[in-house]
């Protein structure tokens, strides 16, 4: 009878031991599946809210793209109808860029080069509100892209210094002794001037513009690749 008794307890011990393991194992497959569909729907929230963001976020680029297209494009050369920017300008086409930009949006008074920083400061500020608002970890390539770009922007930053020669009139000997400079080369200036106070932010600015235009491009086109994707 104990014999008996013991098998019994062993036995339900068991079973008890059985189903237990059978209801865990399921209750995490139930738990998994439902973390899963809540991670799912909040990617999905996620997105939806930064393609509607993005739809404010374009205007701002499109800004950043008119005026780069006017800061590498002589006055005489701009065309107010077609703002397509030229990634192959040569240097020489900055000439312009401490004057009007001749947008009414702009006002005439202010330079290209001070409009061009303001509006390079107003994309910045929208970037670094997407980071800190939305949750990029399920997008990492346009979370690297911006990432690339507020890093560009913020190590070519020269705006005192070229805004200062802006603010010159336009006969002023240092303002025209810049301008000068910059016409006298279609390709970068050879490495002696890459020392010149008055000459490296122009150089640098060169060499970034095309840059930071094409990280723009990219950013532009994930943002477009995530609304077609179902």
């Amino acid at each position: 009878m104990y014999i008996t008794a013991l098998e019994s307890i062993i036995g339900i011990l068991i079973i008890g031991v059985f189903i237990n393991s059978a209801w865990k194992s399921y209750s995490d497959r139930i738990e998994s599946e439902q973390s899963r569909k809540i991670r799912e729907s909040l990617k999905e929230s996620n997105k939806s809210n930064l393609l509607a963001y993005f739809s404010y976020l374009e205007s701002v680029i499109d800004a950043y793209r008119h005026i780069n297209y006017d800061i590498t494009t002589p006055i005489a050369a701009r065309n107010g109808g077609v703002d397509k920017f030229n990634f192959g300008f040569k240097f020489s086409d900055l000439k312009d860029m401490l004057g009007p930009s001749l947008r009414m949006r702009y006002g005439f008074p202010n330079s290209v080069i001070s409009i061009y920083f303001n509006e390079e400061k107003s994309l910045v500020g929208e970037f670094k509100y997407v980071l800190a608002n939305f949750g990029l970890e399920d997008f990492p390539r346009l979370k690297g892209l911006i990432i690339n770009f507020l890093s560009v922007s913020h190590v070519t930053n020269f705006e005192e210094a070229l805004v200062g020669y802006a603010k010159y009139p336009k006969e002023n000997s240092t303002r025209k002794m810049l301008e000068d400079l910059i016409q006298k080369f279609d390709e970068l200036p050879p490495k002696e001037y890459h020392q010149s106070n008055m000459l490296t932010p122009v150089i640098v600015l060169f060499q970034t513009i095309p840059i930071k235009m094409n990280l723009v491009n990219e950013i532009v086109k994930e943002f477009v690749a995530l609304s077609q994707k179902t």
